[in-house]
């Protein structure tokens, strides 16, 4: 069954304005927008959600091998027999979560037929103990959105790295290639204690671009939120006090993020932060017009994304501030400001509804405090912090407010 088949029977059917295709654990779930609000219209069995799925998300030029889920827009023109002349626009939202023996398979199968990409098998990466150049693969560290990162040392200084190593897949496809180098680019630009230096960049034999990052032997913030549950106010405020110091930098340097989670935030000693992955970064300049126009259609995580993301419109600097205020939001209450339901649910509840109240383990929440993450989460980019330097004002304004009443303690009453 053909996408495109798919798409004419909703549309001949329902006459919908919007269709959304997003994974469930048994398939795949058709959403319709009536109108109304998105309704569940349909549910396809694994394997056709797979290759229906698969087939939009190359037209989308999502990006395959993927560990955490995708989104991508079309805007699809379809003659009915009573509209007119004018053929009808339904914008189609494709929603991936790519698994190697699933959607992965099927995209490298579909993509292989026509040409797009290597026809290299999904889990051949790289192979341990290789040299390459200055620096030799040990092993496996984890895989991202558009590769996978290895244990790696630079054989003449002896000095641990981390390499992360372009998808097979991905690596003759020039979308991707151009993230890729987006990424090495948006991290070089921001350099700053806060955020993950990469060190070099280059190609492999076969022809795959790689680029060399420092090693953080730290875990990850949502590591710690998941051992540690919701934490302590004045640590929250000291995390985001550095983390928004990072975003100073990369905007600063014309780099926006647009997929700031706890997932791609490590946490150092001394509780230093340090952000990484830069894999679908913005980099605002005239040089980068050309990659931009294709970088744009991956566009971040779920539950941490701005309004104006969901519904695929520009994006800033203040799209990092939201994240962050959903950060924020997470490290004081232990959730997300919105989750449920389907994925489509959540960019709806981004774009209309209010956070729930904030409520944490560790005591009622200072006024001030609640009022910066609020702020961050505005839902017009207009009425939240124009600037990490502006949102770092009132937050280190808040952590004296927290010094404070933390000495009022010891003072005799």
């Amino acid at each position: 069954m053909e996408a495109a088949d798919l798409l004419i029977h909703l549309v001949t059917r329902g006459k919908p304005r919007a269709v959304a295709l997003e994974p469930s654990t048994s398939g795949h779930v058709v959403h319709v927008d009536d109108g109304e609000g998105y309704r569940e219209r349909t549910r396809l069995t694994a394997s056709l959600g797979d290759a229906v799925v698969a087939r939009l998300a190359i037209l989308a030029e999502l990006t395959p091998g993927a560990s955490t889920s995708q989104l991508g827009r079309l805007r699809v023109s379809l003659r009915r027999p009573d509209s007119g002349s004018a053929p009808p626009i339904v914008e189609l939202l494709v929603a991936v979560r790519v698994v190697d023996h699933g959607l992965a398979a099927e995209v490298h199968r579909v993509a292989t037929i026509a040409g797009t990409f290597s026809p290299a098998p999904v889990d051949s990466v790289a192979v341990p103990d290789a040299d390459f150049g200055k620096y030799r693969l040990d092993r496996e560290l984890g895989r991202g959105g558009m590769g996978v990162v290895y244990l790696a040392k630079h054989v003449v200084l002896d000095k641990p790295v981390a390499v992360k190593v372009l998808h097979p897949l991905a690596s003759d496809n020039p979308m991707l290639t151009s993230q890729f180098v987006i990424e090495a680019r948006a991290a070089c630009r921001a350099r700053h204690p806060g955020i993950v230096d990469v060190t070099d960049f280059g190609t492999m034999p076969d022809g795959r671009a790689y680029l060399v990052m420092e090693l953080v032997d730290s875990p990850t913030l949502s590591t710690v939120l998941d051992r540690e549950g919701p934490l302590p106010h004045a640590r929250v405020v000291t995390l985001a006090v550095h983390i928004a110091e990072a975003l100073q930098a990369a905007s600063a340097q014309g780099v926006v993020h647009r997929d700031l989670t706890p997932a791609n935030i490590f946490v150092c000693d001394g509780d230093q932060p340090k952000i990484c992955d830069f894999g679908v970064a913005k980099i605002v300049d005239k040089d980068a017009e050309d990659l931009e126009g294709v970088a744009s259609r991956v566009v971040g995580t779920a539950a941490y994304m701005s309004p104006e993301q969901g519904l695929g419109e520009p994006v800033d600097a203040r799209t990092d501030i939201y994240a962050l205020g959903c950060v924020m939001y997470r490290m004081l209450t232990g959730k997300v400001p919105f989750a449920g339901g389907s994925l489509v649910a959540i960019l709806a509840k981004h774009v209309h509804d209010d956070p729930p109240p904030m409520t944490s383990p560790h005591g009622p929440l200072p006024a001030a405090l609640e009022g910066v993450v609020l702020r961050a989460l505005a839902k017009r980019p207009a009425e939240r912090y124009q600037s990490a330097e502006e949102m770092l004002f009132d937050l280190r304004r808040v952590e004296r407010v927290l010094a404070r009443d933390g000495f009022a303690r010891f003072l005799p009453r």
